[in-house]
């Protein structure tokens, strides 16, 4: 199957920045493994993403496996105050986007994390239940809902629809934006890996004139323990002499 050379490099980065940090003792060693890796380090690309932690860090707040009621990965970022819940999905074709019935599923544990209904969770997320639950109680924090999909295609209309229903019913009662939503797709995640790689690749030139170089000069010790103190303070020791430049 032909895959596209930016779907490569996407995968490329996940395998080699985030799956190593990955808890992935649940997986043993069956077809389709490598799209579940991808698929959680995705979800932990986007929290350092958005939030940037590093990769290891970021590994951590992981809870997809068995029971996760549709998320993937859940984050509390303390200096923020933001809560973020995030679905990720791999799609080694690069097309198909996210649809309703993960929307729905992805959209219905994060209901069961508002009723603090930790009950049916697996044992990734149950041992966060009580950070969950105080961050959500909390009236100075936002809660950032996160779909993430390896594919270009934008979200379809019917998964719109149901994000933006929840999103009013959850910010409609005060008309305060408690819950809001980011969606990644493909051009989003490699534009944000191209920027971090370059980073550390910045040039520029600058100009400089009235430059001038200090340079050592030999002078009488005993002179300049003798001399009187100066009530200003020169940049230049005792045994420094400066050369102007043009």
């Amino acid at each position: 199957m032909d895959v596209p050379l930016v779907l490569m490099r996407v995968a490329n980065h996940l395998e080699h920045t985030f799956v190593p940090h990955l808890d992935c003792s649940d997986l043993p060693g069956r077809d389709g493994d490598e799209a579940t890796k991808r698929s959680r380090a995705l979800a932990a690309f986007c929290v350092s993403s958005l939030t940037g932690v590093d990769e290891i860090e970021a590994a951590k707040c992981v809870v997809d496996g068995y029971g996760d009621q549709g998320i993937d990965a859940v984050f509390f970022h303390n200096e923020a105050n933001r809560l973020y819940i995030v679905q990720s999905k791999w799609r080694q074709n690069g097309r198909s986007s996210v649809g309703t019935d993960d929307c729905s599923k992805f959209l219905r544990g994060v209901r069961l994390l508002v009723a603090a209904d930790f009950a049916s969770f697996n044992s990734k997320l149950q041992p966060r239940s009580a950070e969950i639950t105080d961050a959500l109680s909390r009236s100075d924090v936002e809660v950032i809902l996160v779909l993430a999909c390896s594919s270009q295609p934008d979200l379809p209309a019917d998964t719109k629809s149901d994000i933006d229903a929840f999103l009013a019913f959850q910010n409609g009662a005060i008309d305060v934006d408690i819950f809001k939503f980011e969606w990644f797709n493909l051009s989003r995640v490699y534009a944000s890996i191209s920027s971090q790689s370059h980073i550390g690749h910045i040039r520029f030139q600058i100009g400089l004139s009235q430059w001038g170089t200090i340079i050592p000069r030999l002078v009488d010790q005993n002179l300049c323990r003798r001399r009187p103190r100066s009530r200003g303070r020169s940049l230049l020791s005792a045994d420094q002499g400066w050369t102007g430049h043009d």
